[in-house]
């Protein structure tokens, strides 16, 4: 596709293959002449492939299903708790390597027929497959929210239509996941760098290091990433525990921290600027990590974030627009016209009242609403040919391609049974929502081509850049004007629409991922197809279990309040049983959104314009409206101050350091932070947090900016 340039500065190559002249040759089934047609790929990615290695073994299927098991349930039982914890699938890469190699050691070798318990030395393939398995479980389950907000309204509920309707909608986004691939998954351009990663780390360990030809370090890549993990592991113990003010490090605010305006402007929960974020779990809580996206992209990401926070924010606040004084300068809650909470639980029975929002949620949601019709524009005039192109060429015509190349050895998966899949499922779906009432089963016919018209434009973002869309207020309030006055149904819509769009984009990165790893296609589809309805019917049992066990649910218990469900429950309830022409009408406060998305699905054709104007002004080619977009919606998700540390982290990579050893380390980097973060977060939770033992109070615990969340008058809203 027509890929915009990377200008030599993406996160290139990770691990170099070192190829010498012996290996242009096809020996023993190996293809080693040719490289990627991206160098983001060329070294990273193997371009060398042995069909006869293990994949599909009793460990990996061992492994792989324990992981998933214990990933789905664990996940979805801390969902509910007032304290949250999420297993992350970086630990499971981690673990399931020595765990591997000791089935390798001590599983008897003898042979049944075909079958071995220990078919041989642990190989990569299996390491990668187990690794899938466990990403599987890790996909939250939209359709859960549904069901818990139906057993909220009817404690009754039908145990097997909440069962069906969790698994119709997972398989679903499989489906689509699979239909898509010759547009995600096949093309060199689609590169996917979130996974880029984890392929370093499973080359680091499961291949021998080529011989170091230059020294900066001194450094193996294992001893690398070892020395940064165990760093990272130390460190975070002073942001994440003794010295939380790390994370909100505003060393402006420190000066006159009871000054109103010098707090809102300075610090974490007002604008952020000065304020600088030391903690790699906070500055990649929303955002990728800065090491993974294009410098062009953050350079789009900063000229919006200055222009939009910095500039326009405080123009609309200070000049009281809508009576924005009233509020935070940044906040995602809603409020009353005097600037306190506004239903600060679910509503079933309904409310009319009129609220407000903050100037950053005004913007957020304004720009959530522009982002898709202008990503949508942008994919038409910049890809479209290419796109269509796509779509007449198969998979095996794509010979320009090394990867696609070795991928060709191996029998692809239909594009009919994907097919078969996605209609089996909309068949059940449609049952599901006629007979258990979730919503009218017609909607579907709606729900599901709103979520493909996203997949494709969304997908070709992410897999160049690795930014996407935060859904959840785009969610709620088409959700609500689908399905005016009924909270379940509103979020079954939702769950069909955006739930289903979330799983088929997830599930499309680890077709990449084992299109890069050469794992068999027939072999990843039904593997995947099987830990998919396992994860989400393991999901669903511990969330009826907990529904039907513990007193109080999601209602007045302090230990189970449901936190992450009723974030999207409270807005749901809120704009549900809120009249929408009054919310977004033409009698509205906030019509004039409707201006922005005009505006937004024609700003690509004019950036389009310029462009072939003005041809010869290169930077034009890096200038991508629906990234701006998207940056902006992001504001109030995210504190203000993890942007400008992110960019100051994404500067001395992709500028600094990449001239000494990015090619070497960069990704190591990446995931090594990951895993030292993720480790140290797994023992302060269970060993201190989930005690509730909490570091003595001192300077470091303090909030040091504390009018920052303060109104232009220093209140703080009240309920």
């Amino acid at each position: 596709m027509n890929r915009i340039p990377n200008d030599n500065d993406s996160y290139e190559i990770a691990i170099t293959d070192n190829i010498s002249s012996d290996d242009a040759n096809v020996v023993n089934e190996y293809i080693d002449s040719a490289q990627a047609s991206y160098e983001e790929t060329g070294g990273i990615v193997s371009n060398k492939d042995d069909p006869d290695t293990l994949c599909v073994t009793f460990r990996s299927l061992f492994l792989g299903l324990s992981f998933n098991l214990l990933l789905a349930t664990l996940n979805q039982y801390f969902i509910f708790k007032t304290v949250t914890y999420t297993f992350h699938y970086v630990l499971v890469l981690l673990l399931a390597y020595p765990m591997g190699k000791t089935m390798e050691l001590c599983l008897p070798r003898k042979t049944l027929g075909s079958f071995s318990l220990n078919p041989g030395p642990f190989t990569i393939k299996e390491h990668a497959l187990i690794f899938l398995m466990a990403y599987v479980a890790s996909i939250n389950v939209s359709a859960i929210d549904v069901v818990a907000i139906e057993y909220r309204i009817n404690p009754r509920s039908n145990f097997v239509e909440g069962l069906f309707l969790v698994i119709s909608s997972q398989v679903l986004g499989y489906g689509m996941a699979g239909i898509m691939r010759r547009f995600l998954v096949w093309p060199s351009e689609m590169i996917w760098p979130t996974i880029l990663p984890y392929i370093a780390l499973l080359r680091t360990l499961h291949e021998r290091e080529p011989p170091l030809t230059h020294r900066w370090l001194k450094l193996t890549r294992l001893k690398f990433f070892i020395l940064f993990s165990v760093g990272q592991m130390i460190y975070y113990w002073l942001p994440g525990y003794i010295m939380p003010v790390l994370s909100t490090f505003s060393w402006m605010c420190m000066i006159n921290p009871n000054n109103r305006l010098l707090s809102q402007l300075t610090g974490h929960y007002g604008l952020g600027m000065g304020s600088f974020q030391f903690n790699w779990l906070s500055l990649t809580y929303g955002l990728p990590s800065p090491i993974l996206v294009p410098r062009w992209a953050q350079i789009n990401v900063l000229v919006s974030f200055v222009f939009f926070v910095w500039f326009l924010i405080p123009i609309l606040y200070y000049t009281n627009v809508w009576d924005f004084k009233n509020m935070p300068l940044i906040s995602l809650s809603l409020f009353f016209p005097n600037g306190k909470y506004y239903s600060p639980k679910i509503d079933i029975s309904g409310t009319t009242e009129p609220f407000r929002m903050s100037v950053s949620n005004v913007l957020s949601i304004y720009f959530t609403f522009a982002f898709f019709p202008t990503l949508i524009t942008h994919t038409i005039v910049f890809h479209g040919k290419d796109i269509w192109k796509q779509f007449r060429t198969s998979f095996k015509n794509r010979q320009n391609d090394v990867h696609c190349v070795l991928m060709s050895r191996y029998p692809e998966a239909p594009e009919w049974w994907y097919l078969i899949l996605f209609l089996g499922s909309f068949i059940v779906a449609a049952v599901i929502c006629r007979y258990g009432q979730y919503m009218p089963w017609y909607l579907l016919f709606l729900a599901l081509p709103l979520s493909f018209a996203c997949l494709l434009p969304v997908g070709i973002l992410l897999s160049i850049t690795n930014l996407s869309l935060n859904t959840t207020v785009l969610v709620a309030i088409i959700g609500s004007i689908i399905q005016h006055g009924d909270i379940v149904g509103a979020s079954t819509f939702a769950t069909f629409a955006f739930g289903t769009f979330n799983q088929a984009l997830s599930l499309s990165v680890y077709l990449k991922f084992g299109h890069y790893m050469k794992l068999s296609p027939r072999s990843i589809f039904i593997i995947q197809l099987v830990m998919t309805i396992v994860a989400a019917i393991s999901r669903f049992l511990m969330a009826s279990y907990l529904s039907k066990h513990i007193p109080n649910l999601c209602n007045e218990n302090k230990d189970w309040s449901c936190s992450n469900l009723l974030t999207t429950g409270t807005f749901y309830a809120v704009l549900v049983y809120s009249d929408p022409k009054k919310l977004f009408g033409q009698d509205s406060m906030y019509a004039n959104m409707l201006y922005i998305i005009l505006i937004g699905a024609l700003l690509p054709i004019l950036i389009w314009i310029i462009q072939w104007r003005y041809s010869k002004m290169k930077w034009l080619k890096y200038v991508h409206i629906p990234i701006m977009f998207m940056q902006v919606t992001l504001v109030g998700f995210l504190p203000a101050d993890t942007f400008p540390s992110w960019l100051l982290l994404g500067f001395i990579f992709h500028t600094v350091i990449r001239m000494w050893w990015w090619n070497r380390y960069a990704l190591l980097f990446t995931i090594a932070m990951d895993f030292g973060v993720q480790t140290s977060v797994f023992f302060l939770f269970f060993i201190l947090k989930y005690q509730s033992i909490n570091f003595p109070s001192w300077w470091g615990t303090q909030e040091v900016c504390p009018l920052s969340n303060a109104n232009y008058y220093g209140n703080f809203p009240t309920y």
